[in-house]
């Protein structure tokens, strides 16, 4: 929230009096904007409370996490890079970025060097996006594509497979 809408609904939780010998001493550079959003915080029928930016600024409560995003959570990092190896960066990126992993920084650390460095630059300029249904799709396809190697590892296969963005072929929309 920015710094002029925080004042504004502090000003607007304020009894009258307070507010307008607030606003009464500051510049008109700054009072203008804070009326024109006092005038639009009243024209909305906003409460007048003195609670109300701390209410605003307070964090939205947990969401549930997604089964799926809890299963993909006990994975074996090793297992992880494994799959991931063949995924592009983009795929991994999302992956990390999607939650709170324990095994975010061993799975890095796995990865060749030039390709963890690239993506650890990556994710130094992304923000943490709040999980929605791609995301859990992600964790879908990438929990299909550990089961599918752990079961290739339990029966020995003739032909090693090379093919690349595996995960991608089992996302909802490309079926």
């Amino acid at each position: 929230m920015e710094h002029m809408q925080k004042a504004a609904l502090s000003l607007h939780g304020m009894h009258i009096d307070d507010r307008q010998w607030l606003l009464e001493r500051l510049p008109e550079a700054h009072r203008a904007p804070l009326v024109s959003m006092l005038d639009e915080l009243e024209q909305l029928g906003i409460p007048r409370e003195p609670m109300l930016l701390e209410e605003a600024e307070a964090p939205a409560p947990d969401a549930p996490v997604h089964p799926v995003v809890d299963r993909l959570r006990d994975q074996d990092a090793r297992r992880l890079c494994d799959v991931l190896e063949a995924e592009p960066d983009a795929v991994i990126i999302g992956l990390v970025t999607g939650a709170a992993w324990p095994w975010t920084n061993e799975l890095l650390q796995a990865l060749p060097s030039t390709r963890r460095e690239a993506i650890a630059a990556a994710l130094a300029d992304t923000q943490t996006a709040p999980p929605g249904r791609a995301f859990v799709a992600l964790c879908e396809s990438a929990l299909q594509v550990l089961q599918q190697t752990m079961n290739r590892e339990a029966e020995p296969d003739d032909e090693p497979t090379t093919r690349r963005w595996r995960l991608l072929e089992y996302l909802p929309w490309r079926r």
